[in-house]
């Protein structure tokens, strides 16, 4: 099982595996299955039907992604089967902030219970992430320069002042600065214009300061690398560009692009361009076992569960 203890040190290892594979295996465990209103409806069109679950999919929330690994050989196949643990950090950079709401349905819960799931070990040491358009976002966020007062000026000197004389005191806790939310931005940027070995913070509505040993950007670089998270996961299947398998899979394609790449499109036929550009080669073991000629006859059209697939 992997978390955010690990991860860094399996996230290679996974990527080693994802380069040299012939298909991969993909299920997630999740907070939530449509009820109520979000139920599919016989009647329904295809539009009205994603619609329902696109509504669905923004409330509901990944909790374990299981991935497995498959490598033809002369003798047969090989498989590395990995568990991530996953939770999102309400504030994973400056400039990011994701508290966002989701749904627990009591029914997911008690099927998650009955099977082991340790709730304790998502929360507390599920690995974070950022989708991909947040992570650009944060690339591209700059503090807005504005002109100094008089007043600002003065106000700045005794804070240069304070820096520098933290700076030479060879002290290794942060300088904390307390500073209203009009000041904030003007002290980060001074202290950007002054010093490259700075890097900045806000915490509880007071600037941390802290000393690094490189460039601010090279930082930042790093800071944002360990943010993406568990994503770097999804990005190496997505880079494979192997098969990826799964059972009854379209609600886990739906939940894993909308939690870690970008919001879903509001129209089912975008739904479809987006998931051919990024999933190209997607096969559905339920799919093939109701519909493919060569498998269908072997299985009644109640035995198309996992279980009774494997047995």
């Amino acid at each position: 099982q992997t978390t955010s203890d690990n991860f860094l040190r399996v996230l290679p290892q996974v990527k080693e595996s994802l380069e040299n594979c012939t298909f991969v295996a993909i299920d997630t465990e999740f907070t939530a299955l449509p009820s109520g209103e979000q139920q599919e409806n016989s009647l329904d069109t295809l539009e009205e039907r994603y619609a329902k679950w696109r509504k669905y999919i923004s409330k509901t929330l990944v909790l374990q992604f299981g991935l497995s690994v498959w490598k033809q050989t002369t003798e047969g196949y090989t498989v590395r089967t990995f568990s991530f643990y996953i939770f999102p950090n309400a504030y994973p950079l400056p400039g990011i902030y994701q508290n966002f709401t989701y749904e627990f349905q009591v029914s997911g819960f008690n099927f998650l219970s009955r099977n082991s799931f340790d709730f304790n070990k998502a929360i507390k040491k599920g690995i974070s992430y950022i989708r991909k358009h947040e992570q650009n976002r944060n690339q591209e966020f700059k503090w807005e320069r504005k002109p100094f007062t008089s007043e600002d000026e003065k106000m700045l000197a005794e804070i240069l002042k304070k820096v520098a004389d933290w700076r030479s005191s060879g002290a290794s806790e942060p300088l904390v600065l307390s500073a209203n939310r009009y000041d904030r931005s003007k002290i980060y940027q001074k202290l950007e214009d002054s010093f490259d070995d700075l890097w900045m913070e806000t915490i509880d509505y007071q600037i941390h300061v802290t000393k690094i040993d490189c460039t601010r950007e090279e930082y930042k670089q790093k800071l944002l690398s360990e943010a993406v998270g568990f994503r770097h996961v999804i990005d190496a299947i997505i880079e494979s560009n192997k098969p990826v398998i799964g059972h009854n899979c379209l609600l886990d394609f739906f939940l894993v692009i909308q939690q870690f790449i970008s919001p879903l499109p509001p129209t089912y036929y975008g739904f479809g361009e987006q998931i051919r550009s990024i999933f190209p080669q997607v096969v559905d073991t339920k799919y093939l076992v109701k519909y493919h000629p060569k498998i269908k006859d072997k299985f009644s059209e109640y035995e198309t569960s996992l279980e009774h697939l494997y047995t």
